[in-house]
């Protein structure tokens, strides 16, 4: 295995509830990377949002576990 270590910036902070808990995820770009992905929240649309909503709403769903909810962005 290797590792990759790549200058970031952070675009959005999102809060979720995981088994009860309060469970954050950082959404971040490489540093260099202007045209892919928005570079601040004011800048992410709702189809982008609702994109990284139903990501995280579903990705445990492989592993048949609890799934954690987006509280807000």
């Amino acid at each position: 295995m290797g590792l990759v270590i790549q200058e970031a910036r952070v675009i959005v902070w999102v809060d979720f509830e995981d088994d009860g808990e309060n469970d954050h995820k950082i959404i971040c770009v490489p540093a260099d990377d202007s045209n892919t992905a928005p570079s601040t929240r004011r800048r992410t649309g709702e189809q982008w949002k609702r994109q990284i909503t139903h990501h995280f709403d579903h990705y445990k769903d492989l592993k048949k576990k609890v799934v954690p909810k987006c509280a807000a962005f």
